[in-house]
């Protein structure tokens, strides 16, 4: 019973590891993004947008970095402590782990949105 535990406690740390990779991913993708709006701007009043979320987007790079260390810590856990002790630490740190990531998604998500409603509502006054 211990190991299929075990290895669902990895599995989760594993996947939460892809979905931080994905995010770090998109946020590379939104500021490529930024450039491109900020080679063709079209206007000097969306600069101040631009600035905003570049801050924005940087801002959001430091969980990212701190939560995928974290996982990868975890996975380590898990890989190498496999008795009954410390298989109820890695569970409570994946519990952790699981709240704290939700709270970046929600936060990824909302920013993500905004960033794609701002920029669609600006070009398309714009032209």
């Amino acid at each position: 019973m211990r190991n299929i535990i075990n290895n669902q406690i990895l599995f989760e740390a594993e996947t939460s590891k892809r979905y931080l990779d994905f995010m770090q991913m998109e946020l590379s993708l939104m500021k490529n993004r930024l450039v491109e709006i900020l080679k063709e701007l079209p206007s000097k009043s969306m600069l101040e947008t631009l600035e905003h979320y570049q801050s924005v987007l940087l801002e959001l790079e430091e969980p990212l970095f701190i939560f995928r260390k974290d996982i990868l810590k975890q996975i380590e856990l898990i890989k190498t402590n496999f008795s009954d002790s410390k298989m109820s630490e890695n569970i409570d740190i994946q519990e952790n782990l699981r709240k704290d990531i939700v709270l970046l998604e929600n936060l990824f998500k909302k920013i993500k949105a905004e960033f794609n409603s701002s920029f669609s509502i600006q070009l398309l006054e714009q032209a």
